[in-house]
């Protein structure tokens, strides 16, 4: 695999990772899995349109899927899930009871 495709990759995960992370740290676990969920659903629907077009247009709807949004969906997994758990422990503390 081509090095600038894993930077892209990178990339996309990186800015999922910190997207989730701050979103997780100012909303908490909910608006976090909001995001993770309309990530999800972007996937979902490129890869659709990916199925139902034709020649290099499928082409281009599948790597927006699979290198752009996936990606991003992973890591806004990951970094919403560090975000929301550091807010609960940050609050456990403020609270006296962590």
């Amino acid at each position: 695999m081509e090095p600038e495709i894993l930077y892209i990759l990178a990339l996309a995960l990186f800015l999922g990772l910190a997207v989730g992370w701050i979103t997780g740290r100012l909303s908490g676990g909910r608006g976090a899995a909001i995001l993770v969920a309309l990530l999800g659903a972007a996937v979902a629907v490129l890869w659709v349109m990916g199925l139902r077009a034709q020649g290099w247009d499928g082409i281009a709807y599948a790597i927006g899927a699979f290198l752009f949004a996936a990606p991003a969906t992973l890591g806004a997994l990951l970094g919403g899930w560090l975000g929301a758990r550091r807010r609960s422990r940050r609050a456990l503390k403020r609270a006296g009871t962590g």
